[in-house]
């Protein structure tokens, strides 16, 4: 297994033939976040150079977000997106509900109205990607 220090953090997970992290640790941790929060959509997102890409995601049989889905558009109006760049979590419980969301990819093409998202770091404290869950219906959380 590799160190941090020979990380290359550009690279997506899924495409190094040694993983740096237990997939199937966070596959559990995935899965239990969708049920807390009641949501068949839970992922953890990688952020690369390359774009994002929702590196596990809940096996919810309703998830619409495959395990590999990418992102290349690094200027995406994404939520992961908001959540890497300003390195806060996010919460919108309608995203129609509001203009500065309403916009987004998740809910122009996925229809999801609430979103909740904080940002994951690699050892150095440079961003990983976002931990998440989105529901196509408002929450309150």
């Amino acid at each position: 297994m590799n160190n941090a220090s020979s990380t290359d953090e550009n690279k997506f997970l899924l495409d190094n033939p040694e993983y740096l992290i237990s997939l199937t640790k966070w596959q559990k941790t995935i899965n239990l976040l969708a049920e807390i929060f009641n949501t068949p959509t839970s992922f953890l997102v990688q952020y690369t150079n390359k774009g994002f890409q929702a590196t596990i995601c809940s096996q919810h049989k309703d998830n619409p977000v495959p395990v590999g889905n990418k992102g290349e558009d690094l200027d995406a109006d994404v939520f992961c997106r908001k959540v890497v760049e300003s390195g806060q979590e996010l919460y919108v419980n309608d995203a129609l509900a509001d203009p500065r969301y309403k916009d987004c990819l998740e809910v122009t093409q996925l229809g999801v109205r609430s979103y909740l998202g904080v940002p994951v770091l690699w050892p150095s404290g440079t961003p990983f990607g976002t931990l998440c869950v989105m529901d196509n219906k408002i929450t309150d959380y």
